[in-house]
């Protein structure tokens, strides 16, 4: 294939009128990143001794608690600047 590619449908973001990460964006990511490198094939709460929910829990509970740490404020910032596709979304709904 050469030339320029432009995708034809929105992205998941604009699907889902997401506008920018949050913990909650974060940990639903690391839950799908941790299912993918398992060796399950079919979902489930837990896998083996690990519990998803808890993982689910823990990560948003980093966030939520203390939403002024600068550790949080500056890794949801970084990760909003990663995703173009956000600043568009927020930019078109307002």
């Amino acid at each position: 294939m050469t030339g320029n590619c432009s995708a034809t449908k929105p992205s998941k973001a604009t699907i889902n009128s997401l506008t920018q990460v949050t913990g909650q964006t974060l940990a639903y990511a690391a839950i799908q990143g941790r299912f993918v490198i398992s060796s399950v094939d079919i979902w489930s709460i837990r896998n083996g001794t690990f519990n998803y929910q808890d993982f689910y829990s823990n990560i948003v509970s980093l966030f939520e608690e203390k939403p002024e740490n600068p550790w949080v404020v500056e890794t949801l910032d970084w990760w909003n600047r990663q995703l173009p596709d956000l600043t568009k979304t927020r930019k078109q709904r307002k």
